[in-house]
């Protein structure tokens, strides 16, 4: 719990690495934002997170080129 009393923005949370780090930053205790476009994806993260005791928020991002 070396991250207790923290908190994390991670964009990118979606999948792959960003999610990788955004799950590792959450097991270590910090309450975690986490950010991408895809928004099942970024559900489905925050649900890892939770369920392996941890906070997560979710902040769903938009492209500047394209309208959500």
């Amino acid at each position: 719990m070396r991250l207790k009393n923290k908190v994390a923005i991670v964009t990118g949370a979606n999948q792959g690495i960003g999610q990788v780090i955004a799950c590792r930053i959450a097991g270590e205790g910090a309450r975690t934002v986490i950010a991408a476009r895809n928004e099942l994806n970024l559900q489905r993260t925050a649900k890892k997170i939770t369920s392996d005791g941890g906070a997560a928020s979710l902040l769903r991002q938009t492209s500047p080129t394209k309208p959500p």
